[in-house]
């Protein structure tokens, strides 16, 4: 580097000597390669004290400057290339104090938090919830989400849209700074299930170091102690635990309860973030990135009620009182149900843990082509850095409490 520097430093000086002499005449061939001669036959211009200056600054200035510039790129350099540069996400989270300035264009970037600020943790929780289901958010904080609040190993926020009007806005900051618990995300709701999941998987993988990454909707009642237990016992590396849903060429994890290992988090954050798809619907999102990820280890697990919902059935009306000892979790919980289900729960540390069955034991088929989902859930994966809609709008989706499946 340095015979560099010194060719460098050379032409630098021939050059500007040349440019910026006052003589009429053109130096010769012998002093256009010999800067020594050059500088001698200048040295007897008369040059202003100022001038004189200047071109001393210059050429004793610039191989230091340059060498100064050489170090610090190649540190900077360095420091990308170490750092998960094919991220697809930036940690840009929206607060809720700046909840006006969202802007879905923060999704897709370049994800720069130190990994030294993260407190390590067995399980992150990330409730999906719609600005407007308050009621929702308040029933959970009565029931499993005590498990949160008594366990220093567990985190849990309840995730929702930012792009608000001023007045929900304002709502959801006065609930949060009553109980600390939400993240908005810079989304304006609707059928963005997709953006979400991206977006929080991000947040999380930004803020925690976490062994295992749960993300369910706000109508699933889950047995979180049980959850937090069992995971002593479930594996460290390409877990995919939910339920899930077999046909031909359509298998998929559901995305009301999913729980992942941390390792399949960092799969799917550290794809290309120009390649990588989106879909409306979290889930076939996921499964279409399932594809191309064969050591993944399906998890079906039976535990999981799914439907019909729990609200919409008399299966859960004269139960025992140890729900927990059945279940993992019941899809559906809406209202005064997902409080009649924590009275009964039994939640906490069980010996039965069922062990995780081949799926293809459980399941006949592999693979997903959203080519062959039904009409009304079909749409054709587009890259995310898009930000696609799919003509899709912002409101709200209501969901199977009202009718909206």
């Amino acid at each position: 580097m340095t015979g560099s520097l010194m060719n460098i430093h050379r032409v630098f000086l021939r050059v500007f000597l040349i440019i910026h002499t006052s003589s009429s005449s053109a130096p010769s061939n012998t002093e256009k390669f010999c800067p020594g001669l050059l500088l001698n036959r200048y040295a007897t211009f008369k040059m202003s004290k100022r001038r004189m200056l200047l071109v001393f600054t210059i050429l004793m200035g610039f191989p230091f400057s340059y060498l100064f510039f050489k170090m610090e790129f190649m540190t900077f350099s360095s420091q990308i290339f170490n750092r998960s540069n094919s991220s697809v996400f930036d940690d840009d989270s929206s607060s809720l104090e700046n909840s006006d300035n969202s802007d879905s264009s923060k999704v897709l970037r370049n994800s720069s938090s130190p990994e030294g600020n993260k407190n390590s943790l067995r399980l992150v929780v990330i409730i999906s919830t719609a600005p407007y289901r308050r009621a929702r958010r308040d029933v959970i904080r009565k029931t499993y989400w005590r498990y949160c609040y008594n366990n220093s190993q567990v985190k849990c926020y309840f995730f929702t849209d930012g792009n608000v009007t001023s007045n929900v806005s304002r709502e959801l900051q006065e609930e949060n700074q009553k109980y600390r618990d939400m993240i908005l995300q810079p989304l304006a709701g609707g059928k963005e299930f997709g953006l979400r999941f991206l977006y929080q998987i991000q947040w999380a993988a930004s803020h925690h170091d976490f062994e295992y990454f749960l993300r369910a909707d706000d109508d699933y009642f889950i047995c979180l102690s049980r959850l937090f237990y069992e995971l002593e016992h479930r594996p460290k590396n390409n877990l995919v635990w939910g339920f899930f849903h077999c046909y031909k060429d359509l298998v998929w994890m559901d995305e009301a309860w999913m729980v992942f290992s941390k390792d399949m988090i960092r799969r799917f954050l550290s794809q290309n973030k120009t390649t990588i798809v989106c879909h409306p619907h979290a889930d076939q999102q996921i499964a279409i990135w399932m594809n191309d990820i064969p050591t993944r280890r399906y998890f079906y697990d039976v535990r999981l009620h799914h439907f019909p919902r729990a609200s919409q059935t008399n299966k859960f009306d004269n139960v025992s009182n140890k729900i927990c000892d059945t279940f993992m979790g019941i899809h559906g919980a809406f209202g005064d149900k997902m409080l009649e289900l924590d009275k009964m729960s039994n939640d906490g540390k069980k010996d039965d843990v069922p062990e995780i069955k081949k799926f293809e034991s459980i399941c006949d088929y592999k693979g997903f082509k959203w080519t062959e989902m039904n009409a009304a859930y079909r749409f054709e994966p587009k890259p995310c850095i898009e930000k696609p809609n799919w003509s899709q709008g912002h409101q709200a989706w209501k969901g199977a409490e009202e009718g909206q499946w």
